[in-house]
């Protein structure tokens, strides 16, 4: 059976990353996924992402946050299984005229060899 592509490769812009601020904190951008020998992010054709939060305020304009964030990339759809990378992290948010201002703090679980022990993200606007 062909696919949809009529069995040709996915062209590398098209292809899906995971890993970082906008997906799975605490893991380095794009790193989640198929990797080549020379160590460069791949990318695949599917993809799974979770990202939950619990916010609270804590003082005004000033709220508080923890997360849970899973997910994987898989070069074909006949690739997917279960396995997740996972983080758990917190972070801030304060409510400025221009935006969300934020800041996590992220604790990859299924560090790799390479992978950080932890990662600290500053940004403006939601993650998600």
């Amino acid at each position: 059976m062909k696919d949809a592509r009529g069995g040709e490769d996915l062209p590398f812009f098209d292809r899906l990353f995971a890993g970082g601020e906008f997906s799975v904190r605490g893991y380095p951008t794009n790193s989640l996924g198929p990797i080549s020998e020379s160590g460069i992010p791949l990318g695949g054709e599917a993809m799974f992402v979770t990202n939950q939060e619990l916010r609270f305020p804590i003082w005004t304009l000033l709220s508080g946050v923890a997360f849970f964030d899973a997910g994987n990339v898989w070069a074909t759809l006949d690739d997917v299984e279960s396995t997740l990378f996972k983080s758990l992290g917190a972070g801030l948010r304060a409510d400025s005229p221009i935006g969300p201002l934020r800041l996590d703090f992220a604790y990859p679980l299924d560090r790799r060899e390479g992978d950080p022990e932890y990662k600290i993200y500053f940004g403006l606007g939601q993650t998600f």
